[in-house]
């Protein structure tokens, strides 16, 4: 049990990294949470700083803080409810992080990582293809296939995983993900009473009249 509790402080600490924060600041001399988008997320440094530095960040949260730590978990012995506190926990430190005054980045690489590792791959694929698709040829929107990608998955888990444990830790997660989304970085729970700007950050992931929407 004791590699067990190692193993999931380990990787909670870990989601407290943020690459894409580390990157910015240290390579690049800049503060990512007060430019571009605002927020330590893939997608925001890649707009920032292009190909290379998104790809390593993306890698990093889909892989090592996502995929890897569920994949092994799987296979120690961990209750159900354990298990289901560090999923939870691993995203929202990853999005809450306690290096970052409890900033960071919007969380979907790392659910996507959970996600694949509990064995919905194929349905990953199938839901990113889908909206892309249509974001190709309607929207023009990463954030708001994002959105609908999020909704998919809320009515999506029930139907695809036995675990109860898991089926609502992960439910959790993706109220969570709406929640960063309305919120942002700025803890300002006062924004939430502004109707607009809350369907525009939750759709669109950007404050009214911010910066053009490019993901």
């Amino acid at each position: 049990m004791i590699i067990e509790i190692l193993f999931i402080l380990v990787f909670i600490l870990l989601s407290n990294i943020n690459l894409s924060s580390f990157i910015s600041l240290y390579y690049y001399k800049r503060n990512i949470y007060n430019i571009g988008y605002r927020n330590a997320g893939t997608s925001n440094i890649f707009n920032l700083y292009g190909f290379k530095p998104a790809l390593i960040v993306g890698l990093f949260d889909f892989w090592v803080k996502g995929f890897i730590p569920f994949y092994f978990l799987n296979y120690l012995n961990v209750s159900n409810l354990i298990y289901s506190i560090f999923l939870i926990s691993v995203v929202f430190f990853h999005m809450f992080s306690i290096y970052e005054k409890f900033r960071g980045g919007r969380g979907i690489l790392i659910s996507l990582g959970i996600i694949c590792a509990l064995g919905l791959w194929k349905e990953v694929i199938i839901v990113i293809s889908f909206f892309k698709f249509f974001e190709y040829i309607l929207w023009k929107n990463n954030a708001l296939s994002t959105f609908l990608g999020i909704i998919t998955f809320i009515f999506l888990t029930p139907f695809n995983l036995e675990n109860v444990y898991v089926i609502i830790s992960l439910e959790l997660v993706f109220i969570l993900l709406l929640f960063k989304r309305a919120l942002t970085n700025n803890i300002d729970l006062k924004s939430l009473l502004n109707l607009n700007l809350l369907i525009s950050r939750i759709l669109y992931d950007r404050d009214l009249n911010d910066i053009p929407d490019l993901r």
